[in-house]
């Protein structure tokens, strides 16, 4: 198992790599094959390195050797084959030889002077940036990774993944915490600044307690390294999102346990759109859940945003996002508690209620809204189409309609909460105070989100925001 860990790790260094640029065996190419054809380390035959990168358009050639846990031997080994290589077709090339490890690596050139700065692949080619593009599938497949690693070698509840992740997220912007990340060599060391770095934020990891022992030192320093490697090439509005949306895919059970179904990204931007905020806009969320909505709603610099929610490890989730995000908690407020024992004044309001709650029904949460909101403020919200259908809430439903004008109803895609959820949703948007009048019903069950056997919902070619 150990040794695939390593190989695991290796992977996700070498996905910033074009494929076609590298050689598992130097007999896949003719050159290769010349340069390493006395490089036996135990005699004078052909020598096969553990792997090879090599880019005939960068003149790039990198030589890899692998160890569990011995750095010293595997930068032996490819002093062996530093010594024994034909150089006389490659002077050209820019050569590099790198001795990887589960947890460290180092990386020495053509004349074996280890490089003290920590190059990472892209560094390779920094005379060639054009030729690098870390792309959202190379992000997806090392956040899989991730979170396999997390599965498999950690106690870490399913309920407790998002926060964990979230808390090495927040951790990863001091930097202090970046500039010795390399050189954590303890558990107490790790553990204790990330502790103290979330204190400052009033944000308790006491949960992750059990992290202090020598059992989970390795596995908790390599997964910080993991994330940190994400963070310095992601470019994601949504980072603490992406790493849940990995955490659901697989395991229902994971959504189900918080109690919270993700909204799409692209049903979080047209629901924010219909509202038209604006810089004198307060913007309220009864049930911001980890916070898409207020999020995107920063996008249009309001006044305010006011953000709620009701279940702690959730509000943990939210307050990690807010902090990711540079958000300014002494302007806006974030709430922890029942939504329905707040006044609020607020002029736009858009929700994704909880679904099928014995308690409060998702109309009770839509009249919440619209109490919430000025004269002629406009609130919009995702429900069931099922709960617009149902008479048994029509007393409900009068309600709402005395206080507002249904402006307009979206028919939604029967996938969009796929698998957290089987549900046929709409978007309902509503004005306060005004008489009704006419409304507009929009059917946008093709938006090109469809479901591909073995991957789950994907963007398909005519994908665009609205249809």
């Amino acid at each position: 198992m150990s040794e695939k860990r390593v190989e695991e790790k290796l992977s996700l260094y070498l996905n910033k790599f074009n494929n076609n640029t590298i050689y598992y065996n130097p007999n896949e190419h003719k050159l290769l094959k010349s340069v390493f054809k006395n490089c036996s380390k135990t005699g004078n035959g052909k020598g096969i390195p553990d792997r090879i990168i090599f880019d005939e358009i960068n003149k790039t050639l990198i030589v890899i050797e692998c160890k569990f846990d011995d750095i010293k031997s595997a930068t032996n080994d490819l002093k062996i084959y530093e010594s024994k290589m034909n150089k006389k077709n490659i002077n050209s090339y820019r050569l590099y030889f790198v001795a990887f490890c589960l947890n460290t690596y180092k990386i020495y050139d053509e004349t074996f002077n280890e490089y003290k700065k920590k190059l990472r692949p892209k560094n390779f080619y920094i005379k060639y940036d054009n030729y690098f593009n870390y792309t959202t599938s190379d992000m997806d497949k090392n956040i899989s990774i991730i979170h396999n690693y997390i599965r498999d070698y950690t106690k870490i509840s399913n309920e407790d993944k998002s926060f964990f992740i979230a808390c090495i997220l927040i951790s990863l912007k001091d930097e202090t915490f970046i500039s010795n990340i390399d050189n954590l060599n303890n558990m107490e060391s790790a553990y204790g600044l990330i502790y103290r770095i979330l204190q400052n934020y009033s944000i308790d990891i006491s949960v992750f307690d059990f992290l202090r022992n020598d059992e989970n030192n390795k596995h908790f320093i390599h997964i910080i390294k993991l994330v940190h490697n994400v963070t310095i090439n992601n470019n994601s509005i949504d980072l603490l999102n992406k790493f849940y949306k990995e955490f659901i895919k697989y395991n229902n059970s994971d959504g189900k346990s918080l109690g919270i179904v993700l909204t799409p990204e692209h049903i979080v931007q047209l629901m924010i759109e219909l509202l038209e905020i604006n810089e004198n806009d307060i913007f309220l969320d009864l049930c911001t859940g980890t916070g898409s909505f207020p999020l995107e709603t920063l996008k249009y610099n309001p006044k305010k945003i006011i953000a709620c929610e009701y279940q702690n490890k959730l509000f943990n989730l939210l307050k990690c996002n807010m902090i990711l995000r540079d958000v300014d908690l002494t302007k806006h407020s974030i709430i922890k508690g029942d939504c329905f024992q707040q006044n609020y004044k607020a002029t736009k309001s858009a929700i994704n209620p909880p679904y099928g709650t014995s308690g409060k029904k998702e109309l009770d949460f839509i009249i919440k809204q619209l109490e919430s909101v000025s004269e002629g403020g406009m609130v919009v919200s995702i429900i069931p189409m099922s709960v617009l259908n149902n008479t048994k809430f029509l007393k409900l439903k009068q309600k709402i309609i005395s206080m507002s004008h249904v402006k307009t109803i979206i028919n939604l895609n029967k996938l969009v909460f796929y698998p957290s959820a089987s549900v046929h949703p709409c978007i309902l948007l509503l004005e306060k105070g005004k008489k009704q009048d006419k409304t507009l019903f929009v059917n946008y069950e093709n938006d090109s989100i469809v479901l591909q056997k073995h991957i789950g919902l994907i963007k398909n070619e005519q994908f665009e925001i609205y249809n």
